[in-house]
């Protein structure tokens, strides 16, 4: 963890500000990857995994998934929105319907629907990418999702009471 303190004079006073660098906090960020097309699945999954941070699964049909969702639970989640059977969206809705905790959600798509974009937003995705997309963006994304399961795991730990909201009787907390 990379901590930066600096003092600040603006004619308010003088004030330290404290620079945490989350960037260096990322461990063990786990990816699914799902996209019918097997040359952008394989393209995505060999980006991320040269990352020794990431352990990335590949997905290319939405039952694999939604089949392995109740025992693994990814950090990050990225889709393309058009596959076969299911939609990206109702893929996203499904997710979201899961008891517990939520992956950060990045949607890929050919279909450059600004209703798709809209509504997979509403939904709680925090990237979309219009493809084709550079790598370096498709890595921001990604970065940025990272960043978010940081910051939850790190709130997790300052919260404890955020893990388990019942008191240790199995009274309702009130």
């Amino acid at each position: 963890i990379t901590v930066i303190i600096k003092n600040l004079s603006d004619g308010y006073g003088d004030r330290k500000i404290i620079f945490l660098n989350l960037f260096a906090l990322k461990k063990n960020i786990s990816i699914a990857i799902l996209d019918d097309d097997k040359a952008i699945l394989k393209a995505l999954t060999l980006m991320l995994s040269v990352n020794k941070q990431y352990v990335v699964s590949a997905y290319n049909h939405p039952g694999e998934i939604l089949e392995k969702l109740n025992s693994f639970k990814p950090d990050i989640f990225i889709s393309d929105i058009n596959l076969p059977e299911l939609d990206g969206i109702s893929l996203v809705r499904k997710i979201r319907e899961i008891p517990g905790d939520h992956p950060e959600i990045i949607i890929i798509t050919g279909n450059g629907n600004k209703e798709y974009a809209i509504e997979c937003l509403r939904l709680g995705a925090v990237d979309f990418l219009e493809k084709p997309f550079s790598m370096a963006g498709f890595r921001t994304a990604v970065e940025r999702a990272a960043t978010f399961v940081e910051s939850k795991r790190r709130l997790a730990e300052l919260l404890p009471e955020k893990r388990n909201p019942l008191p240790d009787d199995g009274k309702k907390a009130v």
